[in-house]
Order: C-alpha cells, then structure tokens, then sequence
C-alpha cells in the first residue's frame, strides 16, 4: 500500500496480462490521488478491465486512462470512460 500520493502511473508495454494487470489494480484501489494512469499495451484482456472497472470506483480522480492495444474492444472502453464520469 503506501501510495497516497501517487498521482501518476505508466506501465505501458509491458505485457501485464489479464492476470499482472489484476495483481497491479488491486494494489492500486488504495492510490485515490491518481489522476493518470497508462495500461496501454498489455493485454490485459476482458478480464483484467473487469478489475479495472471496480478499482476505479475508489480512484475517482483519475483524468487519463490508456487502454489502447490490450484486447477489450471499443465498447469496453467506453464503458469505463462512463462510468468514471459518472464516479467523478
């Protein structure tokens, strides 16, 4: 835990998976000053922006959030970007 003051994280490209990408959003539930956060190119899978979408019911500051090249589509995308909107 330990990252309160955590207001930007990138971890583009580095092939998480569905299953580093679950480890590495629950650690980050605890980080509520993110604002900006890079996940793009890590195949995090259907799965992984499942965890997404319920980490980012705590960190409602969030203003950017990279999703390009992990294999959820478009409509998942959309999803989180409303639902963030409608968290915030």
């Amino acid at each position: 835990q330990g990252c309160a003051a955590l207001t930007s994280l990138d971890v583009g490209s580095n092939d998480l998976g569905p299953r580093g990408a679950r480890k590495l959003i629950q650690s980050l539930r605890s980080c509520t000053a993110l604002t900006y956060l890079s996940l793009g190119g890590n195949g995090i899978g259907p799965e992984g922006a499942a965890k997404l979408k319920w980490m980012l019911r705590d960190c409602t500051q969030i203003s950017f959030l990279g999703l390009w090249s992990n294999g959820i589509g478009a409509e998942a995308v959309h999803q989180h970007a409303s639902a963030q909107r409608c968290a915030s």
